[in-house]
Order: C-alpha cells, then sequence, then structure tokens
C-alpha cells in the first residue's frame, strides 16, 4: 500500500467494514426484538395508563375490567401491577419489586429459567403462594440458583418459589442490566395483601397481525365499551413496531440496490448508444443488410447482453422492492403543513422523556435499546456510503487498477462478514445472516468499484 494512497484506502476499508457490519448486526437486532416479545406468536398490543397522576382515576384496570375485555376481544391478556417490598432475612434487607400478573405472562415474553418454572393457572385458580423470583435475588437470598422449593416471606406472607428466572446474558442484556430484584406473583394474592397495587398495563394477544392499525382501533373501541378513554393510555401495536424495525434493512438494502440498478441502467443507455453508433457508422460504408450479415456475431452478443442487462434489472428490483409502511399519525393531511411537522416533533420530544406510569419491565427496556441501536446503524451505513464514494474517486485519480481495489474489496468484505458473525456470537446475540442483503452490497461494491475506477472504459461492466 503505497504512503499516497494510504488515506484512500482507509477511507475505503472503513466505509465497506460499518456498511457490512451494519446490516449484519441490524438483522440480528431484529431477530432478537422478535424473540423477546414473542411477536411472531402473540401479536400483542400492548395498553399503559400514561402518567403517574392517572393511577388514582378511572384510567386503572380492574380484574373485573381484564374479565370484560376478554369477553369483547375474545383473546388472551396478561396484565402487570406493580408494588415494592423489602426481603429481609437474619443478615439482610433487600429491596425488591413486585410484579403482580397471571400465568400468561410467560406467553408474551421469552423467559428462561435456571430452576423451576413460572406459576400455572391451577396455582392461581387454588390462590396458591407462589412466587418467581429473578437470578439476582435468588442469589442474595439463598447464595445459589437453584432454590425452587424454598419459601421467602412477601408482604408478611410465606411463598413457595416456583421457579428462577435466569438472566439476559447477550449485549443487549447486559446494557439493560440493572440492580432491581424483581419477584411475580398472582396477582389476586397481590390484591389481597396489597389494596394499593394497581393494574396500569396490559397485553393483548391479536388473532392477526395488522399492518394499517386496525388492532389498535378495536382495542380503542374495547376501551370505550368498559367506559375507559382510550386517549388516556398508551397504545402499542408490537406487530406494527417490529415492522418498523425490520423496515429500515428492507429501506438499506432498497437504496443499495436502486444504486445498483443505476448503474446498470447507465451502462445499458452507453451499450445501447454505442450499438447504434457502430450500426450508423458502418451504414455510411455499406448496406444495413450486408451489416447484419457480416457483423451479426457481433451484434448477436450486444443483443444478449442487453438482454442480460435488462434481466438483471428486473431480478434487482424484484429482490428489493417492499411495501413501505408509516403510521397515519405521521403523515400530514397536507403535503406542506408546517404546523403538523412542529406537533410531531413535539410529540417525539415527549414520548421520549414523558414519565410512565410503572417500572418498565426488562423486556421493555431492552425493546427501547433495540430500537435506538437499529436507528444508530441505519445512519451509520447511510454516512458510510459517502466515504466509500470519497475514497473510490481519491484511488481514480491516483489512477490505482480496478482489478486491485476489487480484489481489496472483496477481502474487507469477507473479513466485515466474520468479524461481525465473532461479535455476534461472541455477545451471545442470534445470528442469522440475510444472503439476498448480503448479495445486494457485494453487488453494490462490485459496480460502484468499476463504474468509478473505469468509467472512460469499454469494460466498465460485465453482469
Amino acid at each position: 500500500m503505497k504512503k499516497n494512497n494510504c488515506s484512500s484506502w482507509i477511507l475505503i476499508i472503513i466505509s465497506v467494514f460499518l456498511i457490512t457490519s451494519s446490516i449484519i448486526l441490524n438483522n440480528s437486532l431484529i431477530l432478537k426484538s422478535q424473540n423477546i416479545n414473542k411477536i411472531q406468536t402473540t401479536n400483542k398490543i400492548s395498553v399503559k395508563i400514561k402518567s403517574y397522576a392517572q393511577l388514582n382515576d378511572n384510567s386503572v384496570f380492574t380484574y373485573d375490567d381484564i374479565e370484560k375485555l376478554q369477553d369483547i376481544l375474545q383473546s388472551d391478556i396478561t396484565y402487570t401491577a406493580n408494588t415494592e417490598t423489602v426481603i429481609k432475612d437474619s443478615i439482610k434487607s433487600i429491596n425488591a419489586d413486585i410484579v403482580g400478573t397471571n400465568y400468561r405472562f410467560i406467553d408474551f415474553y421469552t423467559i428462561n429459567f435456571r430452576d423451576g418454572y413460572f406459576f400455572t393457572e391451577a396455582d392461581e385458580e387454588e390462590n396458591e403462594y407462589r412466587a418467581v423470583i429473578d437470578e439476582k435475588l435468588a442469589w442474595e437470598l439463598f447464595g445459589n440458583l437453584q432454590v425452587a422449593g424454598n419459601t421467602i416471606k412477601i408482604l408478611g406472607r410465606e411463598f413457595t418459589i416456583a421457579g428462577v428466572i435466569s438472566k439476559d446474558n447477550t449485549i443487549i442484556g447486559k446494557i439493560s442490566s440493572s440492580d432491581d430484584k424483581n419477584i411475580y406473583i398472582p396477582f389476586k394474592i397481590l390484591n389481597g395483601l396489597d389494596k394499593e397495587a394497581k393494574i396500569s398495563s396490559i397485553q393483548i394477544k391479536m388473532p392477526e397481525a395488522q399492518i394499517i392499525e386496525n388492532n389498535a382501533i378495536t382495542i380503542k373501541k374495547a376501551l370505550s365499551t368498559i367506559e375507559k378513554l382510550p386517549e388516556n393510555y398508551d397504545i402499542i401495536d408490537y406487530s406494527i413496531k417490529n415492522t418498523l424495525i425490520e423496515q429500515k434493512l428492507l429501506i438499506t438494502t432498497f437504496i443499495l440496490g436502486l444504486i445498483c440498478i443505476i448503474i446498470i441502467i447507465k451502462h445499458l443507455i452507453k451499450t445501447a448508444k454505442q450499438t447504434y453508433n457502430f450500426i450508423k457508422i458502418q451504414t455510411k460504408k455499406d448496406y444495413l443488410t450486408n451489416i447484419l450479415k457480416n457483423s451479426y456475431k457481433t451484434i448477436l452478443k450486444i443483443m444478449v447482453k442487453i438482454i442480460a442487462l435488462i434481466m438483471c434489472i428486473y431480478i434487482l428490483f424484484k429482490i428489493i422492492k417492499f411495501n413501505i409502511y408509516i403510521p397515519t399519525d405521521r403523515i400530514p393531511k397536507e403535503l406542506i403543513d408546517i404546523n403538523f411537522f412542529g406537533e410531531l416533533i413535539k410529540k417525539s420530544i415527549l414520548n421520549s422523556t414523558s414519565n410512565t406510569s410503572y417500572a418498565l419491565k426488562i423486556w421493555e427496556i431492552q425493546q427501547n435499546i433495540i430500537e435506538r441501536f437499529v436507528n444508530i446503524l441505519f445512519y451509520i451505513l447511510i454516512l458510510a456510503i459517502p466515504l466509500m464514494y470519497l475514497g473510490l474517486n481519491q484511488l481514480r485519480m491516483k489512477k490505482v487498477s480496478y482489478d486491485k481495489v476489487v480484489t481489496k474489496i472483496s477481502i474487507a468484505f469477507i473479513l466485515s462478514i466474520i468479524i461481525s458473525t465473532l461479535f455476534i456470537i461472541l455477545t451471545n446475540m442470534p445470528l442469522q445472516l440475510n444472503t439476498l442483503s448480503l448479495f445486494i452490497l457485494y453487488l453494490f461494491f462490485m459496480l460502484n468499484t468499476i463504474a468509478v475506477l473505469e468509467k472512460c472504459e469499454e469494460k466498465i461492466i460485465v453482469v
């Protein structure tokens, strides 16, 4: 690597790594999001009270409200009520958060156990004093994690430990980790021990995913039926939430593929012009029939090339196209509506700083972290593309051969895949390489490299 080319190579290698790793990590985050929320099996919607101030009015849910909603929606529902307690043993006192819920809670989140199980429907029906604790609390109380069957005093009553929830060892789990200790008990039991504990959040399993917000509309109607004001709640459709996360990767693939299509179209136009000029020049010297007869092999090769290029454009478009989803609250009624965009920005700021009415469950914290990482990776990728073009143009001006650049970019691409894969494995994240996205990405690198470095050559592209 020549010293005067060093900065150009650094730009290209860094941009290839950033773009490739962004796509691979993005796909891993999508899988993690689907996994923690069981989106594929629940199509769940979350309904949460907006603020602490509403916990003492008609906005909180009673057990009767839950039963009415189940009858109206004909859907499985889980719910949570939060309170705090102090667990005491002979040596120390430990602060812990109590979550009152039902046996269906485990159907809405991915929960792994170190020991035991989640309390069952039979435990609820028989009013059994069963508790599920997390790994941190088990270790602090007992010094080990195999404690299912042991007893623990909660709110003055003895509970049998049904299970111990294991901590999430992925990088998302470690980032979202806190010192909070959690206990899960049946809400009916909690309600009998602490009347102040009120249901502030419910999760509803919907029959199917709806991208046009029909499920949210259905929930709002159901809330109105039980005399609840829908505007007092944050209603989150996780199927739509997941669609918006997945869409980042689809948009990325579309942008890369579209750039590839534009490059191929440019070459197609150039090839057509060269063919036309060739025939035009030859017709000045001979009859068209003689030209076609004498040069039919050359013309046939050009026609095959043109057909191949058209087929490539068609196949690429079929691969990258998708139906984009934009939430209705982000679509202005008029093309230019300053007030609308002002309100949208204000709403975004308020949502990011608002105080929720209950302690966020660890899975919800993880979901928020995943969304932030997906957005960061998307912006990194978009910013890395101009870096690549800058590096390529510098190499073009220095007349570096395209064979050398193609080879080094291919090596950088493969190494980026290996490094990203190792990072995902080492951080215990789900791994699934999206081969179509990687194919489009490699094609993007190759076409741009040849197009930028060989602008004045006949061998710009052979697809």
